[in-house]
């Protein structure tokens, strides 16, 4: 065959086909693979929840958002705002927003009514509206947002955005008209408008209260009006008692409170499971709205249900020191029983400890010998105070007759303390004796010899 030199202009030809052909065939490879990831994230159909180690890791349908990221063009995700497919748009715009795309508030204004909704999955799994996406999108001015969240209040749409909008709003009179009429239909609106006070919605925000006091009731806390009392009452009457009526009725801090609250107490027994919740939602509520006509009932809640917490349990002791030093006793004896205990057993210990000497080793010995493994350590944390033979005969027992080390280290601890060398040669002897201090729990017992210049 004859040879033929290949001209420049040849040369130029045949790269010129090859950059071509190279660019078509990577194209066309780069919209498979954005086809490929949309068409899985379409089949997973669900919003995953950021990855952060705790709560939530990394699921398929998260690693296929972060690989449409890095493939998919600006271009291809505008199409994809558009897609029939809900779950689809959704991740157009999480992608384009992550991109800090430059026309995001167009984009959020033209899906405020795209009321298809995709499950969210996480903790708990939810449906959420494909336009809350588009409106919740981050990388806008501020002016922009101003923007949007005023057209979101003033045109009608079903978004959750709304309310969150409607929550924080400020009472400010130019809103007012707009969420007057939202709230003949919205909740939060009727929380909004309750921020006005005005007398003249009294009636309106009571009727809505009165239908649908699950998600209204906050409006009497707001705008705690006399005449709401009446409506109070009559949710009462009918029964319903959802969270935050108990705030409802302590804002008002008088003897309608007191009596709503004590009536409302001895409808249910003692020690039954609805007592307790419903005292635990009054002392959140006087604890709140913290006021010296709640002081019998603080003291009822904490003798009766066991409510009590080192905030509270302070500021009664400023009170009536010696009511607070009766109780104190008394709770301590069963301190299982005492919400939110970890905190306030300690409280009531220094209480005890800085008033009534006699009463605190008396507590202190009682529970170092029937305390769970729990409770135990707040009391023998204590029992340093007191270089009592009768508390440290019953530290000693733990220790001889336990295999957890949650029990005999905290007793090695406290028995060091005293820095008697005595009692520092009979902790020797009893950790000898019990063959079960071992494993991490003989570390620990060395590693406090050891801070002490000790060696067992």
């Amino acid at each position: 065959m004859p040879k033929y030199k290949m001209t420049n202009t040849f040369k130029y030809i045949v790269l010129i086909v090859n950059i071509l052909t190279v660019t078509i065939c990577y194209g066309q490879d780069k919209e498979l693979s954005t086809k490929s990831i949309i068409k899985e994230i379409a089949k997973n159909n669900y919003v995953a929840p950021f990855p952060d180690g705790f709560l939530h890791g990394e699921t398929p349908q998260y690693k296929l958002y972060q690989q449409l990221k890095d493939t998919a063009t600006t271009k291809e995700l505008i199409k994809y705002t558009t897609d029939k497919r809900p779950i689809i748009r959704t991740y157009a715009i999480k992608c384009l927003d992550d991109r800090k795309y430059g026309k995001l508030f167009q984009l959020a204004v033209a899906h405020i009514h795209d009321n298809k909704k995709v499950k969210v999955s996480g903790h708990r799994s939810r449906d959420v509206y494909v336009g809350d996406f588009y409106v919740g999108i981050q990388n806008i001015s501020d002016s922009e947002r101003k923007q949007l969240d005023s057209i979101i209040l003033y045109t009608d749409n079903k978004l959750f955005y709304l309310n969150g909008l409607l929550s924080d709003i400020e009472p400010n009179e130019k809103y007012y008209e707009r969420i007057r009429n939202l709230a003949d239909k919205n909740e939060f609106a009727v929380i909004a408008l309750a921020k006005f006070r005005k007398e003249s919605d009294i009636d309106f925000i009571a009727s809505q209260i009165l239908n649908n006091s699950y998600f209204t009731i906050e409006a009497i806390e707001i705008f705690p009006a006399e005449s709401f009392k009446k409506t109070l009452q009559s949710l009462k009457e009918k029964g319903y008692n959802y969270y935050g009526t108990e705030l409802a009725v302590a804002v008002y801090q008088d003897k309608f409170s007191v009596d709503y609250f004590n009536t409302s107490l001895n409808s249910i027994k003692v020690n039954d499971f609805q007592r307790k919740q419903r005292s635990k939602y009054i002392f959140e509520a006087i604890s709140k709205y913290r006021d010296i006509i709640y002081t019998d009932l603080f003291f009822k809640l904490w003798e009766d249900d066991y409510v009590i917490d080192s905030e509270i349990f302070n500021y009664l002791t400023d009170l009536d020191k010696d009511h607070c030093l009766r109780l104190a006793y008394n709770s301590l004896q069963e301190p299982n029983n005492l919400d939110n205990s970890s905190l306030v057993i300690l409280t009531m210990l220094d209480f005890l400890i800085a008033n009534d000497t006699i009463i605190a080793k008396k507590i202190i010995k009682k529970n170092i010998d029937s305390a769970n493994v729990h409770k135990l350590s707040y009391f023998i944390e204590k029992a340093v105070h007191f270089k009592d033979q009768e508390i440290i005969n019953s530290m000693f027992y733990r220790l001889e007759n336990t295999s957890n080390g949650h029990i005999y280290v905290p007793i090695v601890k406290t028995v060091l303390a005293y820095q008697d060398n005595e009692l520092n040669k009979r902790l020797i002897e009893s950790i000898k004796r019990n063959v079960e201090i071992k494993d991490w729990g003989l570390q620990k017992v060395t590693e406090n010899f050891e801070e002490y210049g000790l060696k067992i």
